[in-house]
């Protein structure tokens, strides 16, 4: 599979702009050819009995490097069965939207935005930083690897 980290190459004759347009489309065809499903503003919330929401948007190269570690590591471990249902953070039109769908999170400033339902409760919600430590945390992935930072090749 093509690594999410992928998205952020820029595209011979698009503008940036137009380059994460195209990457927020493919973003949805990647994440359902993963291990990852799919979730859309409006849906309602998962019926598994625990669950991780994960919110990310495709111009941070933290997250589609989150996505990355948390594809592999769910590849390796099959026992890692607990779905992760991702979404495109800029499809949350306020924080108040975001805070309906994950009570609790206060006002965010960066992604991912992370949620972890167990039994039908939100028992845990993160955004940022914090969001990469509860994922690197809940599936043991090193925290130093979800931190690096991947920029675009020049």
């Amino acid at each position: 599979m093509t690594p999410f980290r992928t998205l952020l190459n820029p595209v011979p004759g698009l503008t940036p702009g137009e380059a994460q347009e195209r990457a927020r489309q493919l973003l949805k065809g990647r994440i359902e050819l993963s291990v990852f499903r799919w979730w859309t503003r409006g849906q309602s919330i998962p019926a598994d009995r625990q669950f991780m929401m994960l919110g990310v948007a495709v111009w941070s190269g933290y997250d589609l490097n989150l996505l990355d570690h948390l594809v592999s590591k769910m590849a390796q471990n099959s026992h890692l069965e607990m779905p992760v249902y991702v979404f495109d953070a800029d499809c949350m039109a306020s924080n108040e939207e975001l805070e309906a769908l994950l009570p609790g999170i206060g006002f965010v400033n960066h992604t991912p935005y992370v949620g972890l339902w167990k039994n039908g409760e939100l028992i845990a919600k993160a955004s940022g930083f914090h969001g990469r430590q509860l994922v690197a945390r809940w599936f043991h992935i090193p925290e130093s690897l979800v931190n690096e930072r991947i920029v675009a090749a020049s």
